[in-house]
């Protein structure tokens, strides 16, 4: 592959990384943007009149679950995720790259594996009709979090792998 196509792909990457980034900020301020007043109404209930909502508590767990999913990516990326980095900063520099590579790898592999079982499972719960307790919602919407989640993790592992790459074969942004 030449330099320019290369190049010219690398910035289409960057491109969907940065609409991804995007949707996914805008995603995390409405979850927060409902989450922390409903949370907070919901305790004030629960003291002075001694009935919350009975739906709010069923809600604030759905989205305190996608949020985590969603945010997995962008964790990955920063490096927020457990890992172990004292065991790879004794290792020289080549070697880190090549394990680096290797695990997002594998973390690819496996986040599609498991979202495959997982649309499945979405799947399977479309077809029963299943509704959530509270809210009456069908089960097969927070269930697909989680494939959703580990597709987008498994995007920005690939992401991670090209910028290892990247920077290995010494092309520019």
């Amino acid at each position: 592959m030449s330099k320019l196509s290369e190049f010219n792909l690398l910035k289409s990457f960057k491109f969907l990384k940065d609409g991804l980034d995007y949707i996914i900020r805008l995603i995390v301020i409405i979850i927060m943007m409902i989450t922390v007043p409903l949370v907070f109404i919901q305790v004030l209930l629960r003291f002075t009149i001694g009935k919350p909502f009975t739906w709010a508590e069923e809600l604030t767990r759905y989205l305190f679950i996608l949020l985590t999913m969603i945010t997995l990516g962008p964790a990955s990326e920063a490096g927020k995720l457990i890992g172990i980095e004292f065991v790879l900063a004794l290792l020289p520099e080549q070697t880190q790259k090549i394990i680096k590579i290797t695990v997002k790898t594998i973390s690819i592999i496996l986040c599609i594996l498991i979202s495959y079982y997982g649309i499945q499972l979405v799947i399977l719960n479309l077809k029963r009709g299943q509704l959530s307790p509270a809210l009456q919602l069908p089960i097969w919407i927070p269930y697909s979090i989680i494939p959703i989640g580990l597709i987008i993790l498994a995007i920005y592992n690939f992401f991670q792998v090209c910028k290892i790459i990247r920077k290995e074969s010494g092309v520019e942004e």
